[in-house]
C-alpha cells in the first residue's frame, strides 16, 4: 500500500492513485442504494480528472448486500465514461454474492470497451491488469 496515494476516503469509497503502476485503484465498502452508488460514481470520476489512467482495479470485495435496482444502467454509463477517458483495462473484484456476480457478468457482457475481467480476489486483479499491455494516452476525453 506504500505506492498508494489517497485521492478519496468516506465511509463507502476509497479512490487511490497507484503511483508506480499509473492505475486507479477503488475500494468499495458497505451498502449502496441508487443515490449513493450514483454518488460513488461520479466521485470516482473528479477523482480521474488530470489523471489519464489506462488501467482501473476495482474493488467489491467489501461492498455488502446486493445491487441496486439501476446498478446496470449506472454502470453502463461509467464504463463509457471510463473508456472515453481513455481506459483500457478494468479488473472488477467481486463480493461473495451469487446474485452480484451473476448481475455482473449480465451487465458487463454488454460492455465492449474497456476490457473488464472479474476476479474473486485482488492479487488474481492485479496481476491480470500487471500483464496487460500499457497504452499510452495522449490526450484523454
Amino acid at each position: 500500500m506504500e505506492d498508494l496515494c489517497c485521492l478519496l476516503t468516506t465511509p463507502n469509497l476509497e479512490v487511490y492513485h497507484d503511483a508506480v503502476r499509473k492505475w486507479l485503484y477503488t475500494r468499495w465498502l458497505g451498502r449502496y442504494n441508487e443515490s449513493s452508488m450514483q454518488q460513488a460514481i461520479e466521485s470516482i470520476c473528479i477523482c480521474m480528472r488530470g489523471r489519464p489512467y489506462t488501467k482501473v482495479l476495482s474493488d467489491h470485495s467489501g461492498f455488502v448486500g446486493e445491487w441496486p435496482a439501476d446498478a446496470p444502467w449506472a454502470m453502463e454509463g461509467y464504463f463509457n465514461y471510463l473508456a472515453a477517458q481513455g481506459v483500457a483495462h478494468f479488473a472488477w473484484v467481486y463480493n461473495e454474492s451469487r446474485h452480484n456476480l451473476s448481475t455482473m457478468q449480465r451487465m458487463l457482457s454488454r460492455v465492449t470497451c474497456p476490457a473488464v475481467a472479474i476476479f474473486q480476489d485482488v492479487a488474481s486483479a492485479y496481476e491480470w491488469l500487471r500483464r496487460c499491455p500499457t497504452i499510452l494516452v495522449v490526450n484523454p476525453g
